[in-house]
């Protein structure tokens, strides 16, 4: 979080977009996904196979959506939380 913090103070390019990428190429987990960009990537951190909490993405992709378009986000739920049964 501490590199997440300085990167947005100096300013980093979070309109920055990647048309893709593989997670994991090769592996049984290999993940496409499509048009990345910072907030979508952190985003990622919900698949199982990115091994997050869902408390440190919420942070994350809470300051990444302050410091792009300057809305609050705040999740209202888990998406995951079903799958705890």
């Amino acid at each position: 979080m501490d590199m997440l913090q300085f990167l947005l103070g100096h300013g980093v390019d979070l309109s920055l977009t990647v048309k893709g990428l593989i997670w994991g190429r090769g592996y049984a987990w290999e993940t496409f996904i499509p048009s990345v960009n910072p907030v979508s990537y952190a985003m990622m951190g919900l698949l199982r196979q990115f091994q997050r909490t869902e408390q440190d993405i919420y942070a994350v992709v809470s300051l990444l959506m302050k410091a792009a378009y300057g809305s609050e986000y705040q999740p209202g739920n888990i998406p995951n939380k079903y799958l705890e049964h």
